[in-house]
């Protein structure tokens, strides 16, 4: 777990000039990611304990997505390139070989040796051996000792900790948020130097970055049974990074974007990813918009998942979404969902442009391959209705009744976000020309019932005319006169 980074705590570093900036970083990340790719599979123990030693690394990767078509909203592309900014300003100032860097590199050693004894003794899952700060009475008094030897003040080992700690998966997000704050006190109090500052605004900027990349991929980095105190310590750790003066300061000089946005941007980008990936579903059927009815039992079944996997993270990160931060995750993610379902099922329910059958259309089979129109009870277009209103409740709820305000964002907000697209509540209009063409050939269809009920009825036809009509209407009220007066 910690042997990489050891490692790289051991290698000189030289200050490349700003031109090579962006290279030199993109080949650590190509390094990283080579050392996550051989047989360190992400969500592993041994994975997890890789820690992102490089700076904004995956440039590569979003290139690539976005050359696969992959929308990105403004919020996130800003967010993006405000990343890229700050790697070039603040890796300029790594600091040189020194008694911090040896101390640091003490400080991983033992943290190895402790992994590795953790292990050893198994017991438990890979999550509850999250390290929590605490190191054996040998390697503590051996680190207190070299601190001392090293002329090394208490604060500046607590940064140490915090450097080293802040960078490894594996380590208890509620000491990771403590340790933040004893070292933001010190640095309210003016008790670092400028190797200090630097060293500092280095680490506060990989750990941003490698929380901003867990978070979009929230449900592998925080699973829902145990996001509570991991989820929530790492929000708390993010917040109190933006509203300490003496830590915003500092990430102002590095030109960092406020990081509620970032986070905002992380969370968008994981619910539609989370999305995309369930409504692949739907793209590996067989059927094709030449026979579209074969694809709506596909997402009647793939929005009967869905509608359960939206109730699970309500119930799983909604409070501390709304508590941490200020939103409901299950608005925003239901908003998603509700735009990229639109893009699969409006034109199964549809003709485009948008009208009305013809009376033609209706009983020919050319009209029956463009789009979906049997709304009888109990059919598949039936009960995908009632999945979508069934998830729709549950986002409204989620939302407080702001499931479109909050979630997909009003305003400012929706704008930044990328609100564009089909409203949340807006499913019922999907159905329209579905119903319209059900009604019409449901009337039809009785019409027709009707008119062979006529042809088979054997009874003869009293009157046809309206003077046979009369004569017979007289001659009936004569009759009744005449058993009156008997």
């Amino acid at each position: 777990m910690f042997k990489i980074y050891g490692f790289s705590l051991k290698k000189p570093w030289k200050p490349t000039a700003p031109s090579s900036v962006a290279t030199g970083n993109q080949t650590e990340v190509r390094s990283s990611t080579s050392v996550r790719n051989s047989g360190l599979v992400e969500g592993s123990a041994e994975g997890r304990d890789v820690a992102d030693v490089a700076g904004i690394s995956d440039d590569v990767q979003e290139e690539k997505e976005e050359e696969e078509g992959v929308r990105r909203n403004r919020l996130e592309r800003r967010s993006e390139e405000h990343g890229r900014l700050v790697a070039a300003q603040v890796f300029l100032s790594w600091p040189q070989e020194g008694s911090r860097r040896a101390y640091q590199s003490s400080l991983t050693t033992a943290l190895d040796h402790h992994h590795l004894s953790t292990t050893t003794q198994g017991g438990g899952d890979d999550r509850s051996r999250l390290w929590n700060g605490h190191l054996s009475s040998k390697a503590t008094e051996d680190l207190h000792h070299l601190g001392t030897k090293l002329r090394l003040s208490q604060e500046v080992q607590q940064l140490a900790w915090w450097v080293v700690g802040s960078r490894l998966a594996s380590v208890d997000a509620l000491w990771t948020y403590n340790q933040l704050q004893v070292v933001q006190k010190a640095l309210a109090d003016g008790a670092y130097g400028q190797e200090d500052l630097d060293e500092l605004l280095h680490s506060l900027t990989l750990y941003i970055y490698s929380q901003i990349k867990r978070l979009k991929s929230l449900h592998s980095a925080f699973p829902g049974t145990q996001a509570g105190r991991q989820l929530t310590y790492t929000l708390r750790s993010l917040q109190g990074l933006e509203q300490h003066p003496a830590t915003r300061q500092l990430l102002d000089q590095a030109g960092q974007p406020v990081l509620p946005e970032d986070i905002l941007a992380a969370i968008l980008r994981h619910a539609h990813d989370w999305w995309a990936g369930v409504l692949q579903v739907i793209q590996k059927e067989e059927a094709t918009e030449e026979n579209p009815h074969q694809q709506v039992p596909a997402l009647v079944e793939v929005t009967h998942m869905a509608l359960t996997f939206l109730q699970q993270d309500a119930q799983h990160y909604d409070h501390i979404f709304n508590k941490e931060m200020g939103v409901t995750y299950t608005s925003i993610s239901y908003g998603e969902f509700s735009k990229q379902v639109a893009q699969v099922l409006r034109p199964l329910l549809r003709p485009s442009p948008p009208r009305y059958p013809t009376r033609g259309e209706l009983d020919g089979e050319q009209h029956r391959s463009k789009f979906v129109h049997n709304f009888d009870v109990g059919s598949s277009l039936w009960s995908l209705y009632h999945n979508l209103r069934h998830m729709h409740a549950v986002g409204v709820q989620a939302g407080g009744g702001r499931g479109e305000d909050e979630g997909r964002g009003g305003g400012r907000r929706g704008r930044e976000t990328g609100g564009e697209g089909a409203p949340v509540e807006s499913f019922p209009s999907w159905f329209m020309d579905s119903v319209a063409t059900w009604l019409t050939h449901s009337q039809q269809e009785n019409q027709r019932l009707l008119q062979e009920a006529l042809l088979q009825d054997s009874l003869s036809v009293v009157t046809i005319t309206p003077a046979d009509s009369n004569t017979q209407t007289t001659s009936m009220l004569s009759n009744d006169a005449l058993l009156q007066d008997e």
